[in-house]
């Protein structure tokens, strides 16, 4: 974690000193007036949460199935270790700096239509130029994260579900809306990260059926091409 915290320092660092050469900020500008210094201690705020070394202590939880009532504990570490999930982020951040996006035309062009070329920009544009690409890592990053968190809030009591290979099946099928009911969660945390998967599955794939149907479309001279085609073959069959 604190190699961690010392790249991302280095890395705006970087970012602030290559932004005066480009000329973007000006001699007289700091970290904190160009908004960089901000961004990087929020950032590496969120990064900084880690098990804390020395310090372990149990939450009791319990299955609600009605049969088994086990009762069983989460481990501190276990609770911390997926808030450490929030560093997926850092890949959102990556992809804003090597998208192809923020060039110095694309500055201009933004700043003249007054948009901004944040995070959430640039994953519009990668979802624009390469969608089934775009959903399918999206689709695949969900799936990970979600059955690690079911995992650990299942493995206290869920025997089935101890196994992350398990876990990841749990999430493919729940995501996809198949829902075999071999597995399935007993605690209720594991029941709502279900439901999140479940949510997040259906947003993912209407998109995909959005994005699947959009790369079948025919604009321009393809369109024109096909329409005389059609005509012409309307034609010869009579």
């Amino acid at each position: 974690t604190m190699i961690l915290l010392l790249l991302i320092w280095l890395y705006y660092d970087l970012l602030f000193k290559w932004s005066k050469l480009r000329g973007t900020a000006l001699p007289k500008d700091t970290m904190w007036s160009t908004g960089i210094l901000s961004e990087a201690l929020s950032l590496m705020l969120l990064c900084a949460i880690h098990p804390f070394p020395f310090v372990y202590f149990d939450i009791p939880v319990g299955s609600i199935d009605g049969v088994t009532h086990k009762v069983s504990t989460y481990s501190s570490d276990s609770m911390l270790a997926l808030c450490m999930l929030t560093r997926i982020v850092l890949i959102f951040r990556l992809l804003r700096d090597h998208c192809g996006v923020i060039t110095d035309s694309a500055r201009v062009f933004a700043s003249i239509n007054q948009v901004r070329l944040d995070t959430w920009f640039c994953l519009k544009y990668i979802f624009h130029k390469k969608p089934v690409y775009t959903l399918g890592c999206t689709l695949l990053i969900f799936m990970f994260g979600l059955a690690f968190c079911m995992r650990e809030f299942e493995k206290p009591v869920n025997e089935s579900l101890r196994s992350y290979s398990n876990c990841c099946w749990l999430m493919l099928v729940t995501m996809t809306t198949v829902g075999y009911g071999d597995i399935y969660p007993i605690t209720l945390m594991g029941r709502v990260t279900a439901i999140a998967a479940c949510i997040i599955g259906i947003v993912l794939i209407s998109m995909a059926v959005v994005a699947i149907g959009k790369s079948f479309d025919m604009r321009g001279t393809k369109k024109t091409a096909m329409a005389r085609i059609v005509r012409a073959s309307y034609h010869g069959s009579y």
